[in-house]
């Protein structure tokens, strides 16, 4: 109580702008726990009350350009590859100029990946890097190896595709040329296809690959 008062008796003598830098300077990490927390409870009990289509795949989407109706479409028309009611949700991740929208955008992803519940990373090869080099990616071996089950032809050229990023091992496969992005209106100069270390949906994720590459 006594150090609530000292804030209080703080803030008083402060204006709007100095009350806003002093609260998120000495207080952004409670402020960014209490978000990631009302995120998971607000998660949680919506799951309970409205419960979505069990999840085929989930894509997070960064940092290559792209129209919310350009990943909503995309979505549609790679749920070819599910059975029945389960779905591919496509979210885009990309960093905005709006702060807030940046924070809950982060705070999800955050949640979401220590969930285990991300599958596919879309980006750049800047983004591919990054993302090996903070240990959330693993190697694209498993996807290769139901390739060659599901399509020999795709997966006799895959090799061509397969980048490093920073690792011994293939950690990313370019998406350059995709037919399926392309035709939705998307610039695949530089957009690579990642795998999240915790999933465990590689059949999935070599379904969905074909559907990208189909043709291309």
């Amino acid at each position: 109580m006594t150090h609530l008062k000292t804030e209080f008796a703080k803030l008083r003598k402060m204006t709007f702008e100095e009350q806003r830098w002093y609260v998120w300077e000495y207080y952004k990490l409670h402020i960014g726990a209490f978000i990631l927390l009302s995120i998971l409870i607000g998660s949680f009990i919506n799951a309970q009350i409205n419960p979505r289509p069990p999840e085929y795949l989930y894509i997070a989407w960064d940092g290559v350009p792209a129209q919310h109706w350009q990943l909503s479409e995309l979505s549609d028309k790679l749920e070819v590859i599910t059975p029945e009611n389960q779905r591919v949700t496509v979210t885009n991740y990309t960093m905005t100029d709006n702060a807030g929208q940046n924070n809950a955008l982060q705070a999800r992803f955050t949640t979401l990946l220590f969930l285990g519940d991300l599958d596919i990373y879309i980006t750049t090869r800047m983004g591919a890097h990054q993302l090996v080099r903070e240990n959330f990616a693993r190697p694209v071996d498993e996807v290769r190896n139901y390739m060659a089950e599901i399509n020999p032809q795709i997966h006799a050229t895959l090799h061509e595709r397969l980048y490093a990023a920073e690792s011994a091992d293939y950690m990313a496969i370019s998406l350059e040329g995709s037919p399926l992005l392309e035709s939705l209106g998307i610039d695949t100069s530089d957009i690579f296809l990642c795998v999240f270390e915790n999933t465990s949906r590689f059949y999935e994720i070599a379904k969905a690959l074909e559907v990208l590459l189909y043709g291309a």
